[in-house]
């Protein structure tokens, strides 16, 4: 006996994965020109110093694959 498998493709799949994220820009467009954003210039520094040691992670740390050092693969 065989067993048939069926498979329900999507034919709209990207379609709503696109419209999800273009709905959520749109709520970001709304929402974050009004938030006070002067108070972040105090997580500057903290994210200057996180950005270092990730490069730096990648150059300890990073593998080479085709002539490109990466940190994630």
């Amino acid at each position: 006996m065989r067993i048939q498998k069926s498979y329900n493709y999507d034919s709209f799949y990207y379609f709503k994965r696109q419209m999800v994220f273009i709905l959520l820009g749109l709520v970001c467009m709304v929402i974050l020109p009004k938030l006070n954003y002067t108070g972040f210039w105090h997580f500057t520094t903290v994210g200057y110093l996180v950005g270092i040691g990730l490069i730096l992670w990648v150059f300890a740390k990073g593998e080479e694959i085709n002539g490109a050092k990466r940190g994630f693969s």
